[in-house]
């Protein structure tokens, strides 16, 4: 499931917010991908909360994984921003990218416990 996102005051597409099903972690994954002159100004967080909201609320999600390169610190930050945690243990090398020299990808999860404890709000 994917959802164009777009500026309130005029309607322009800046990004996309996705959730999937994970099926190598059982879990829903979910991702958000911005034209670079949107970034900074909180519509990754604002989406990647959307995109928790509507897994707990509207697909019953117990948990949540996101993962991305571990030099993009812009998306690290909006994990952690939302109460994700850095799963270290379970790095790994995205198997669609053997070749790719950025292959390695760093894990985040966040549980419905932790989302309702106010982890991330």
């Amino acid at each position: 499931m994917a959802w164009l996102v777009t500026r309130k005051f005029d309607g322009a597409p800046i990004g996309c917010v996705d959730a999937c099903i994970d099926a190598e972690m059982i879990a829903l994954n979910f991702g958000y991908y911005f034209f670079v002159n949107s970034w900074g100004k909180g519509y990754a967080t604002e989406g990647a909360r959307a995109c928790l909201e509507y897994a707990w609320n509207e697909l019953n999600q117990d948990r949540i994984v996101a993962f991305t390169v571990p030099t993009n610190a812009r998306s690290r930050n909006v994990m952690e921003k939302i109460g994700m945690q850095h799963d270290a243990a379970n790095d790994f090398d995205h198997p669609m990218l053997p070749d790719w020299p950025e292959k390695r990808h760093v894990l985040y999860r966040i549980g419905r416990a932790a989302w309702e404890a106010g982890v991330a709000r």
